[in-house]
């Protein structure tokens, strides 16, 4: 759940992608983190508390699944959330 002082990582390779994610978050009164890589997303998560890591699927660096998945290792009290605009059927 997202709450005002949340503190939100978006890790997107698409800058338009976290442009909009970040206008439609701010008006919550989050603190948003942003990074167009997995890698910089560690290096955030290792300096900043972070309550909610939303990332991309489909990355050219690391896809979105084994980024979460040791999101979820180092920091399993972080909520984690995938989302992508391709579909597939599996």
């Amino acid at each position: 759940m997202v709450y005002p002082d949340s503190r939100i990582l978006l890790v997107d390779d698409e800058r338009q992608v976290l442009d909009a994610l970040s206008e439609l978050l701010q008006p919550l009164g989050c603190q948003l983190f942003m990074t167009q890589s997995p890698r910089q997303g560690f290096e955030i998560l290792g300096t900043e508390s972070i309550d909610v890591v939303i990332s991309d699927m489909r990355m050219p660096e690391m896809d979105g699944d084994c980024f979460l998945e040791q999101v979820a290792k180092q920091w399993p009290a972080t909520e984690r959330i995938v989302m992508t605009g391709h579909a597939d059927a599996q």
